[in-house]
């Protein structure tokens, strides 16, 4: 708040007060400050990784032939916050997958996600979950629900994902080749609310 004699100054009568008598007095007048911040380098770890080439792989198989013994076309992969901060994010994936399900402990939501049941705690206190097995009912039509991809996550807590692989037709000779292994790639990116990935 400004002393009578500060106001004064400002509105330019000043009663005879220059401002180097002003500051004489010990009145120090308006003060600005220039704040300068650096924020944390976000980082979500995750589970079932391999290290090659400076990245994190996740590696998925699956077979061209149904059998009882194939592997799973879904992997659940585990994010965790190992950071001190909360982690606002979207996930986002690439390539001939899609994400079907995601669940989160954490009880704060992104600003952004408009709705309370992406993965946030329930009063029950169990975990909610969004994914393509949810339907919500109206009387014209039934509406698959979005699965829930915009998180804030609390430190030393997890999002679980549920990756899909979209894979092509069996009978399919030119998608499936008569190969020992043949990759698809693909990427989940990480977008943070600082604008790293």
């Amino acid at each position: 708040m400004l002393s009578n004699e500060e106001l004064e100054i400002q509105n330019g009568s000043g009663g005879g007060v220059s401002n180097t008598e002003l500051l004489k007095k010990g009145s120090l007048g308006i003060i600005s400050l220039n704040l300068d911040a650096v924020t944390i380098d976000p980082y979500l770890s995750i589970d079932k990784k391999m290290k090659m080439d400076k990245h994190n792989h996740i590696r998925m198989y699956n077979w061209s032939l149904q059998d009882e013994y194939a592997p799973k076309k879904i992997m659940n992969l585990t994010f965790t916050n190992e950071s001190k901060a909360d982690l606002t994010f979207n996930l986002n994936i690439n390539g001939p997958f899609e994400i079907v399900k995601t669940k989160t402990n954490s009880g704060a939501t992104h600003p952004l996600s408009g709705k309370n049941d992406g993965g946030s705690p329930t009063s029950e206190g169990t975990l909610a979950k969004t994914g393509n097995d949810s339907t919500i009912k109206s009387k014209s039509k039934i509406v698959k629900q979005k699965v829930e991809t915009m998180f804030c996550l609390q430190p030393l807590k997890i999002v679980e994902v549920h990756v899909k692989f979209l894979a092509p037709a069996v009978n399919d000779s030119k998608e499936w080749p008569m190969t020992i292994l043949n990759e698809r790639k693909g990427e989940v990116i990480t977008y943070f609310a600082n604008g790293d990935q």
